[in-house]
């Protein structure tokens, strides 16, 4: 290969020219564009390509010095003396580069710069094996296909000024450039559609400049309305030499028509609304190529669609850079994902922050209190600014549909997601009340999606965040307020009844961050069956073990619920606070938890009395939180007093009553008082399968319960048939990955390890040790409980160091989140002392074993069956007798 021609994508006219002129005398030329395959490693190719090259042929420009694969291309061949550069645009050569002469080829005629390229080549002047023509110049331009100098303007031509701060879109630049010129002989239309502000003007901007080099005549069509389409066409005709015609209309047709006579021309149709007057003024000839930018994917009956989206952050970041914005990575990173790099407001941010000096965090506070203020600097070439576009877009939705405006404004206190199909329903027949659903669907959709307003797909739509963020400034204070309050009464309407049925899950997750959202957006607490609304959301995402999700939801109800009348004891908020512990004591963070509650049930008994539901459900959970911080005695304690209560004021089959029947049973367990447990569990599993049905996730943990108590009983085999049923009903019911069917296999993975099936237990364990890591993460107290079951079955399958390297990572997660008294802590200290002594390490294992004894004689006092088993294990130490410790392991 002689010349590997590098080059940044805004400088392809000329990369392609350069190419040709060498072909066209017998050189063997490489480029991107022409040569790298789809699909390829382009940074292999590219590398590939300049060690192959004679010489590396580099196009100086300042979209070139900007490029790091570029400067990355060029550095590459000046270390190997094979560099070539030529200027292609006015630019500092980068000192690291300025060593090497290079070559001018711009700002001249083609004639001289192809004589310029061939002396640089050493190569003398021939006739050319394939002539192309030259754009400017008497004769006429070069049929498609050929390589046309990019060196000069057409004489027809109207394009406003080349954006200034444009950045990336190469690859859909490139897409319709090669669009264009694979094309037969004949018209060619391709679409630019996405909402305002996302650069479809520009981006057809600076497609016309950057390969004008194609076209004899470029012009442009303001579409909007049929006036500003008959003034655009009319001054076409003013530049073809027209005679002067008082119907302007007619001239303009004329001037459309005289398109047949140019051999290669561009019109770009800007901002086209209505498809039909499009239609009307649709040219027609032998070839040329039409560029259209609208809003409404219904334009895609004239030609390829492109939508035109957000940035990419690396563009995002760019354009704050090329201002002069003076913010760091992670500040930019933070700045333009709140901004969702919408490319408009990416701009406006740009100026604002260029001018003011502020940093990210000012600015984006400022876009949260103060639309206005944050984009108040226009941009010469979007006049109407972002607050300007969303506002003329509804307006006209306004006039066009009232109904899908209204429908529109209560999106905006939502989530910038789709809306679930009965949400908008729901919405739907707020707005239209006397039409079809379906038909009113239609009109609304239809209507959004004609303005670009939302995303529309799958019967649904999606507000952009600064969309809605727009809206939501227009309304102004009152319309908020109206809007808001009618979107609290949609969600509640729309909202599951149980939180805890796994049949309705998929619901709440669809509307979960709806609800949030609006939450987040009140300025007041919100309405009581609103407040319920944000409680269940609070209750679903706990079930689900979305235990950090749910204590911030139920937190942030708590701060602004202080607000209402009686707020110390104001039933609401001390609904929050429970549901708060709660998901702070499934997260593992029991003394959050346990003062919480501590308060909460001191405020409800004093409030309701202690007998009342809310009382109980208060006492209940601190008995949960005592046994999470070890003091299983204080835990049976208050369990039995609230049971003896719930049975007498909600009685026995109360599922209320239920719950703590079944905690207490736990408790009893924990204590090794075994008969009572399992007799409390068979009775609270029976009464549950009767009062909730037998695959209710209530039921299911009565059953795991119940197999743990007959495995502690040496019923395996029972207890194995129990924890299989159980599992198999979790899976098909919760799912694979719930926390809950991961307890469940664990269970029945430590009863493979009680009846000798030692690689089944390990295998299951294995399984749930990595899902639960995924779903819980890998502090959780599960995931905790579930590695120190595995490490066990390492242990015993004879790989002790496997399992002491697990046990020491329990034990140091579980220092970590729990401190080293707590009982889970302790069953991991017992069993990474076994696993010491097992591999010989014998005066680390007394010492491990001498702090557990301590510690469990203290926690769970000297006759405890946990302590007394550290006893023998630590005499057996002391002898070096080695034996190993046959015990069955406690996990789950």
């Amino acid at each position: 290969m002689d010349f590997f021609i590098s080059y940044a994508g805004a400088d392809r006219a000329w990369a392609e020219w350069v190419a040709g002129e060498l072909e066209a005398v017998g050189r063997i030329v490489r480029l991107q564009a022409w040569d790298a395959m789809p699909g390829a490693n382009i940074v292999a190719w590219m590398n590939s390509q300049v060690a192959a090259a004679r010489q590396t042929i580099a196009l100086y420009s300042l979209p070139y010095f900007r490029s790091d694969w570029c400067m990355a291309e060029a550095t590459a061949a000046f270390n190997r003396q094979a560099l070539l550069p030529m200027r292609v645009e006015s630019c500092d050569v980068p000192p690291i580069l300025s060593t090497t002469g290079y070559i001018s080829l711009h700002g001249i005629d083609e004639e001289t710069a192809r004589d310029r390229l061939l002396r640089a080549i050493d190569e003398r002047k021939v006739e050319r094996r394939a002539k192309a023509g030259f754009p400017g110049s008497p004769r006429p331009p070069a049929p498609r296909g050929s390589v046309p100098f990019p060196g000069a303007m057409p004489d027809v031509w109207n394009v406003r000024p080349r954006p200034v701060w444009f950045v990336g879109r190469e690859a859909l630049l490139s897409t319709i450039y090669d669009r264009f010129r694979l094309a037969d002989d004949r018209i060619v239309s391709q679409v630019l559609t996405g909402g305002g502000g996302f650069g479809k003007t520009q981006l057809a901007v600076e497609y016309a400049y950057r390969f004008v080099s194609r076209y004899s005549l470029v012009w442009w069509v303001d579409a909007a309305t049929a006036s500003s389409i008959v003034e655009s066409l009319d001054r076409l005709a003013d530049a073809l030499h027209l005679p002067h015609d008082p119907d302007h209309e007619r001239r303009a047709c004329r001037a459309l028509l005289l398109l047949r006579e140019q051999p290669s021309w561009l019109v770009t149709f800007d901002n086209v609304d209505d498809r039909h007057l499009l239609a009307a003024w649709w040219p027609t000839g032998s070839s040329g190529d039409i560029l259209i930018t609208g809003r409404s994917r219904v334009l895609g009956e004239f030609g390829h669609v492109h939508p035109v989206g957000p940035f990419l952050p690396d563009e995002s970041a760019e354009l704050l850079r090329r201002r002069g914005v003076r913010l760091s990575d992670g500040e930019i990173r933070a700045a333009t994902e709140t901004l969702d790099h919408l490319p408009l407001a990416i701009s406006q941010a740009a100026a604002y922050l260029a001018s003011t000096g502020f940093s990210a965090d000012i600015y984006l506070r400022l876009v949260e209190t103060s639309m206005a203020g944050a984009f108040e600097d226009i941009p010469a070439d979007y006049p109407a600014g972002l607050l300007g576009s969303v506002a003329t877009a509804v307006d006209r939705l306004t006039s066009k549909e009232p109904a899908a405006a209204r429908v529109l404004y209560l999106a905006a206190f939502l989530a910038p997601a789709p809306l679930p199909p009965g949400l908008l329903n729901s919405m739907i027949k707020v707005a239209l009340p006397d039409v079809e659903p379906v038909i009113g669907a239609g009109r609304v959709l239809r209507a959004i999606e004609s303005l670009a307003l939302g995303q529309v797909a799958s019967g649904t739509f999606a507000l952009h965040r600064l969309t809605q963020a727009a809206l939501r400034h227009q309304l102004g204070t009152a319309g908020r307020e109206r809007y808001a309050g009618q979107a609290q009464d949609l969600l509640v309407d729309v909202l599951p009844a149980a939180a805890d049925d796994p049949s309705a899950w998929p619901l709440f997750a669809v509307l979960t961050p709806h609800i949030e959202t609006l939450f987040d957006h009140l300025p007041s607490a919100g309405l009581p069956p609103f407040r319920a609304a944000v409680l269940a959301v609070a209750d679903y995402l706990t079930a689900t073990g979305q235990y950090a999700t749910s204590a911030s939801l139920a937190g942030a109800a708590a701060t602004r619920w202080a607000t209402l009348d009686g707020a110390e004891d104001n039933r609401d908020l001390l609904a929050s606070a429970h549901r708060r512990a709660e998901a702070l004591r499934g997260g593992g963070r029991f003394a959050e938890a346990e003062n919480l509650d501590r308060d909460t049930y001191q405020r409800r008994a004093r409030l309701l009395g202690a007998e009342h539901r809310d009382s109980l459900r208060s006492a209940d959970a601190l008995g949960l939180d005592l046994r999470g911080l070890g003091d299983r005695p204080a835990a049976r304690d208050w369990h039995a007093r609230a049971l003896a209560t719930a049975r007498a004021m909600l009685g026995p089959d109360d599922p209320q009553t239920l719950d703590i029947a079944a905690n207490l049973a736990v408790d009893l367990h924990g204590l090794h008082e075994l008969a009572p447990a399992r007799e409390l569990d068979e009775d609270t599993l029976t009464r549950r399968r009767t009062v909730l049905g037998a695959s209710h996730r209530q039921t299911l943990a009565s059953a795991r319960n119940l197999a743990r108590d007959l495995r502690a009983l040496d019923q395996h085999a029972q207890a194995r048939d129990l924890a299989r049923q159980t599992l198999d009903t979790s899976r098909q019911v919760l799912g694979p990955d719930h926390p809950d069917t991961l307890l469940a296999a664990s269970s029945l993975a430590v009863l493979h390890y009680a009846l000798g099936d030692l690689a089944a237990a390990r295998d299951l364990h294995q399984d749930c040790l990595t899902r639960s890591r995924h779903v819980v993460g890998p502090d959780h107290p599960n995931t905790l409980r579930i590695a120190n079951s595995l490490a066990v079955d390492l242990y015993r399958l004879g790989e002790a160091q496997a399992a002491g390297d697990l046990h020491r990572e329990t034990l140091d997660r579980y220092h970590r989140t729990l401190g080293p008294d707590h009982p889970e802590a302790l069953h991991a200290a017992h069993n990474l002392a076994r696993d010491l002594d097992g591999l010989g390490r014998y005066d680390e294992a007394l010492d491990l074993s001498r702090d557990t004894l301590e510690r469990r004689t203290r926690v769970l006092g000297p006759d405890h069956p946990e302590t007394r088993r550290t006893e023998q294990f630590l005499q057996r130490v002391q002898n070096r007798s080695g034996t190993p410790d046959g015990t069955v392991p406690e996990a789950t």
